[in-house]
């Protein structure tokens, strides 16, 4: 500004008044034009969009059920909830910053989320990607594998994702324990659409979102894929995946003792599938082997190399 000030002044000596005015006015305004896509062009925001991000939050928490989380003491968060938030104090739904310190050991994380997510149906949580506290995503990376998410909204550099927590998951979950070699335990399975108590329709060209919870008996001495399959009344194999668990991230051989883990999968029925009643097969497999884990009896002996499990899908 001083080299621009000192430039006008020097217009204003050699050309004159009005050219120095000129200059002047275009200063002005070319600043003016600068600040303004600042401080009110959403794209070149420098920050969050925290009142959007923290107004869609409030619109779907439930203050009975619902626990909100976030992952460093970032105060715009804790600013917004309570400027935005319309409801008393009593009626709204708990904030917790996790983890309580600084970059805890993933077991005191653990221990920490279980305690902290008991009492609660539903999580929603936003994370603020800074570093000194949460530095290697303990959080999110916790919710992906023992929660099981509902719903996502992204914003300017910031998000808000639903989940149900462990309880939630419990309450929401068709039950059918079954128990496959090296102690591995389906609790249950839940299907995130048009889910009608065991059955379902489906159409040809619509994908089918399946939640497979696990209980471990603890870590495999080798990697196992888990295998999903949609079968035809003919017994033809229409759709399948094969994964390891959590997509890929979380391995069986890092699974702990008796914990719980939620897996996802997707399948996209063809668009020419028959129509009829079909089968949803569930298991798990040596990838190195190609040998499939059998499910136990009560007995402890081998039943079969999967599990149908207990839904009537109907394609239309």
């Amino acid at each position: 500004l001083i080299f621009l000030a000192a430039g006008i002044d020097r217009l204003w000596r050699v050309a004159g008044k009005w050219p120095a005015v000129a200059a002047l006015v275009w200063a002005i305004g070319l600043n003016g034009a600068v600040l303004a896509a600042d401080h009110f062009n959403p794209d070149r925001a420098k920050s969050p969009e925290w009142r959007q991000t923290i107004g869609y939050l409030l619109e779907r928490r439930q203050a009975e059920t619902d626990v909100i989380l976030y992952n460093f003491p970032e105060a715009a968060v804790t600013y917004y909830l309570d400027t935005a938030n319309p409801l008393p104090a009593a009626a709204r739904a708990p904030v917790f910053l996790v983890p309580f310190q600084p970059n805890p050991a993933p077991a005191e994380l653990d221990r920490q989320l279980t305690d902290l997510l008991a009492p609660y149906r539903r999580a929603w949580f936003v994370p603020v990607n800074a570093a000194g506290w949460d530095d290697q995503k303990l959080v999110e990376t916790w919710l992906l594998r023992h929660a099981d998410r509902i719903e996502q909204a992204d914003f300017h550099w910031a998000r808000v994702t639903g989940y149900l927590t462990p309880a939630g998951i419990s309450a929401a979950m068709t039950r059918q324990p079954a128990v496959f070699e090296q102690g591995i335990t389906l609790r249950g399975f839940r299907i995130a659409n048009k889910l009608s108590t065991n059955t379902m329709q489906l159409s040809p060209g619509e994908t089918l979102a399946l939640r497979l919870y696990w209980q471990a008996a603890g870590p495999t001495a080798a990697p196992l894929t888990v295998f999903v399959q949609l079968i035809d009344p003919t017994g033809f194999l229409r759709a399948g995946y094969d994964n390891q668990p959590v997509g890929g991230a979380y391995p069986t051989t890092a699974w702990q003792p008796n914990e719980q883990i939620t897996d996802p999968y997707r399948l996209s029925l063809p668009a020419d599938a028959p129509a009829g009643r079909y089968q949803l097969w569930v298991g798990l497999y040596n990838p190195q082997t190609g040998r499939r884990l059998a499910a136990l009896d009560e007995a402890g002996q081998p039943l079969a190399d999967h599990v149908t499990l207990d839904i009537a899908i109907n394609v239309e």
